[in-house]
């Protein structure tokens, strides 16, 4: 069994003359191909082998060197994604369990509730939970102490802790691919900004980037437009591991790339960014009505996109929150008009009228929900305010014979 480091080319090779001397097939000074000749002993031998290629940038990179023939195996890892599916597996996080047991055992402490919070914040990824045990071992501070940094200082802890046996971080290893993708599509930076705004999971991309107008100034001078565009720049992404593996229109992306690519971002760069995801998504929104059952599929697909982007004072989040209740789940509709009618109360006033619409849509709910007592003294409470701010004339007044 051999390790090859493949990210370069140079170093592989000078790997695999080291091998080839150790296998007795070498001496100093040979100007034979070092390839050739493990190829051959390889070739010829009964026992088992195993060749670890790790971290080849791509296929092409690899190829001359793998092994043709022989009792053995060959296994590549990468970053890159273009790989034929039949001969590749796409490894997950870790699981939650594995990942705090991970991080106890690394580092010698025993909090396991703060070892599991650190774990959600970092994504259960590999690489950032040995980073993150390396920090703790140097440093000596607590796991709650350490949360409490990646809390409020996430893009600096993210560079500090040196990883076991691997020499780039978590932070510099996403930068570094950012800033090559920069100079080569940027499209594809675009589109990696507009993801990381929206939740990390089941991102709806060709449903939302086909609510561009390529006339505007967030069409193809920017985000990718048109089919084509569209799938090179998701490519781009892939090339560099940075999303998932697109399916039926929908991405992932980790919530730690997502947290990094917008910390390199200004304060009014990253404003930008939000403020074209959330008029994307009201875009996507706004043809479909929440009273009516076959438009229910969009909105429970764009939900937890809307809750990551949308402010408690948009059109979309309230028909959301309508959605939610007309469609049965009442409990959750009552939490988003909750903080519907708290945001428009401290930013309208409470006796606005669209505070009072939102007040008596948080009642219906509640009452749906089966709490009739509360959502009767939400209407006693509101209904002399509506009539000394609206009139007892009003066409919404219960009494109005209309």
């Amino acid at each position: 069994m051999w390790q090859i480091p493949a990210e370069d080319p140079t170093v592989a090779s000078a790997a695999l003359t080291e091998l080839a001397a150790l296998l007795g097939v070498r001496d100093v000074g040979d100007k034979a191909n070092p390839v050739d000749q493990v190829h051959a002993i390889l070739a010829a031998r009964n026992e088992p082998w195993l060749l670890i290629f790790d971290d080849a940038p791509d296929m092409a990179a690899v190829h001359p060197l793998l092994a043709p023939t022989g009792p053995g195996h060959i296994l590549i890892t990468s970053r890159a994604s273009a790989w034929p599916s039949r001969h590749s597996l796409e490894l997950p996080v870790l699981s939650i369990e594995a990942a705090t047991a991970f991080l106890l055992e690394r580092t010698g402490h025993d909090d396991a509730a703060s070892a599991a919070e650190i774990v959600k914040e970092l994504g259960a990824l590999p690489l950032a939970l040995e980073q993150a045990g390396a920090y703790l071992s140097e440093t000596g501070i607590s796991p709650d102490a350490y949360l409490n940094l990646l809390r409020t200082q996430r893009a600096q802890v993210l560079t500090q802790g040196q990883p076991w046996g691997y020499r780039e971080r978590v932070a510099s290893t996403w930068q570094l691919a950012s800033a090559q993708l920069a100079d080569t599509d940027p499209h594809a930076v675009a589109l990696l900004r507009l993801l990381s705004c929206y939740a990390p999971d089941a991102i709806p991309y060709q449903l939302l980037l086909d609510e561009i107008d390529p006339t505007g100034d967030d069409g193809p001078n920017e985000l990718p437009y048109g089919e084509l565009a569209v799938n090179a720049a998701v490519t781009a992404l892939r090339r560099y591991s940075l999303v998932g593996r697109p399916a039926n229109g929908m991405i992932s992306i980790h919530r730690l790339v997502q947290a990094i690519t917008l910390d390199q971002l200004s304060t009014r760069q990253r404003e930008r960014w939000y403020e074209k995801a959330a008029a994307l998504l009201e875009s996507a929104i706004s043809d479909h009505d929440p009273a009516f059952p076959p438009d229910w599929p969009r909105f429970a697909q764009l939900l937890s996109h809307v809750r990551a982007v949308l402010p408690a004072d948009s059109p979309g989040l309230r028909s959301t929150a309508r959605y939610l209740g007309l469609s049965g789940d009442y409990r959750t509709a009552v939490l988003l008009s909750q903080e519907i009618t708290e945001h428009l109360t401290a930013s309208l006033g409470p006796e606005h009228p669209d505070t009072l619409v939102a007040r008596h849509t948080r009642a219906r709910w509640t009452g749906d929900a089966g709490d009739a007592a509360a959502a009767r003294d939400q209407l006693r409470d509101l209904l002399p305010v509506r009539e000394r701010v609206l009139g007892a004339d009003h066409p919404d007044h219960p009494d109005h014979p209309a």
